[in-house]
């Protein structure tokens, strides 16, 4: 089991979008009604851009991705940068084929680790009129075993 928490798309950091639609705006995506979303103004590429340290003491290491309620389909990029906003790496999504994803990242991985920003960088994709994404998620979870019990008739033999 895993437990997500300190999302970093938050009110605390520096949020903006590309292509967005001003009724839909981008600080949608932390808000905690899902049925207010983010939405672009047309379905070509879009980024949002989450910065959360410009200082070395703000870094973070990044374990786990969630996206809500999205009808992105096709192709995405995650994208991670160091506090002095140079890229580290990035990771490709393709054929998402669901309305929520979840990324865990390789805590190994350097590209996740000292992370001063996040660009998420959705692909042009004429099958949709706009993107919507309802809810986004970025951050550290812990991971808990499952331990599993014995039942009652595992028990009694």
């Amino acid at each position: 089991m895993k437990i997500a928490y300190d999302n970093l798309y938050s009110s605390d950091n520096t949020l903006t979008a590309t292509n967005e639609n001003t009724n839909f705006s981008v600080s949608n995506v932390y808000h905690r009604f899902l049925a207010l979303p983010f939405r672009s103004l047309d379905n070509t590429e879009t980024e949002i851009e989450l910065v959360f340290s410009t200082t070395i003491e703000g870094i973070k290491d990044l374990t786990v991705f969630h996206m809500l309620n999205s009808n992105i389909k096709y192709s995405m990029k995650i994208q991670t940068y160091t506090y002095l906003d140079v890229l580290k790496g990035e990771l490709q999504i393709t054929d998402i084929g669901s309305d929520n994803l979840t990324v865990y990242f390789d805590p190994d991985n350097v590209i996740f680790q000292d992370v001063g920003k996040v660009k998420l960088i959705i692909a042009a994709d004429i099958s949709v009129d706009y993107f919507e994404i309802g809810s986004l998620f970025i951050g550290d979870s812990l991971d808990f075993p499952y331990i599993k019990t014995p039942s009652i008739k595992e028990k009694l033999n």
